[in-house]
């Protein structure tokens, strides 16, 4: 077998032992970790938590309920924050049953909560964990959380083996997650899908994307986007500037034996950068073009600080013989 293909499958079998490993080690210490309790005012839910969608006030109202008749039945898992307060990294739908229980005078503030506690760096995964196995994280909380475990240096791979989901999902969920906020935060209300954020995730700029989204919104039935708006949206923007730049450079670039002294003269900033960039190597190569453009500014490589030294010049011949030597 090549090289080039063993290190990949040595690579991923790595991480999916190191995954592995990680999430026996998590299940092995909450079996060993004894419940103890704290006072329910103590607990608030952890900045770690995946679970960023908001609970529906029918389903805290029906967990209320149920733990007003026959008590809390599941501990919660939690990890020690400042101040002597805990962080709820899983069971985030039960703390908030309990709070309003609380709010209703039905539990006293420091009622004793059932918790296991573990260290921190082990918060996301069980808060991933235990909603992973439930199958019910949505969409947004999974590139909040797949974001998470990526900064805490886990690969595709090994996400995706911990919460068991394909490392092809996983990296098309981590491409989503530099979206715009609002994008991200109209994925987790549900007014759009993920199909609508891989359709603007084809614009890099977030402002970019929040013109799009809200232009698409505007033109879309009953407020919402279509996704086919957005992408002709982007593509459309994309053409327009590539046809307005190449129509100001290519539509304006001297002939042969013509003067080129006012045209370069008007080009400043990032068109002077491009023109050079888009120049064929004989016309960079040339003196005639060199002693035009000038010396490059103290501190700069290139373009963008060139400036005009001579007033008129000349272009060279962009000719067949540096075509046929590949030179251009």
């Amino acid at each position: 077998m090549p090289v080039t293909k063993c290190e990949p499958e040595t690579t991923r079998k790595a991480s999916r032992k190191s995954a592995k490993t990680q999430e026996t080690a998590l299940s092995a210490l909450l079996a060993q970790t004894e419940e103890v309790s704290v006072p329910l005012a103590s607990l608030i839910k952890s900045p770690l938590n995946v679970r960023t969608v908001p609970y529906s006030v029918e389903s805290v109202s029906e967990l209320a309920g149920s733990i007003k008749g026959v008590g809390l039945l599941q501990n919660l898992v939690v990890h020690t924050l400042p101040g002597d307060r805990y962080g709820v990294a899983a069971g985030g739908r039960r703390l908030a049953a309990l709070n309003m229980l609380a709010e209703r005078n039905i539990l006293p503030a420091d009622w004793p909560v059932r918790v296991k506690v573990i260290p921190q760096e082990l918060a996301t995964a069980a808060s991933m964990t235990e909603n992973g196995h439930r199958r019910d994280m949505h969409p947004a909380e999974q590139i909040a959380g797949f974001r998470a475990l990526a900064q805490e240096g886990k690969t595709p791979a090994q996400t995706g083996d911990l919460l068991g989901y394909s490392p092809r999902h996983v990296q098309r969920m981590l491409k989503l997650a530099d979206l715009a906020p609002v994008i991200l935060d109209a994925l987790a209300e549900d007014r759009i899908t993920t199909e609508h954020c891989q359709a603007l995730a084809l614009e890099s700029d977030t402002a970019r994307q929040v013109q799009v989204f809200e232009a698409a919104c505007q033109s879309g039935w009953g407020g919402k986007p279509d996704v086919r708006v957005i992408r002709n949206l982007i593509t459309e923007s994309e053409v327009a500037v590539k046809t307005t730049l190449n129509s100001a450079l290519w539509g304006l670039m001297p002939s042969r034996q013509t003067n080129c002294a006012p045209i370069c003269s008007a080009m400043t900033g990032t068109v002077m950068s491009t023109a050079w960039r888009s120049m064929p190597p004989c016309w960079k190569n040339s003196r005639l073009l060199q002693s035009s453009f000038g010396k490059p500014k103290a501190g700069n490589g290139a373009p963008g600080a060139w400036s005009l030294s001579v007033s008129a010049v000349r272009m060279p011949e962009h000719t067949a013989v540096c075509r046929s030597r590949k030179r251009c």
